[in-house]
């Protein structure tokens, strides 16, 4: 199933001036979950920091697994 995420994204963030209303952001989380679970694959691309946050040992600092 090829979606366009920009599109997902201009049609719940434009919904009603920024906010979107309850029903069309339940309803992009319901296509989110059934695409992901109908995948063979996936791959989440975050920003830095994420995983610290979360948690997870840095990559490339002082204590970073690159450093190990």
């Amino acid at each position: 199933v090829a979606v366009d995420i920009a599109d997902c994204e201009a049609s719940v963030m434009n919904h009603r001036g920024g906010e979107p209303a309850d029903e069309v952001l339940e309803a992009a989380v319901l296509l989110a979950t059934d695409l992901v679970a109908a995948a063979t694959s996936v791959a989440v691309l975050t920003g830095a920091g994420i995983s610290t946050d979360s948690g997870i040992p840095d990559f490339r600092g002082p204590e970073g697994v690159w450093t190990k």
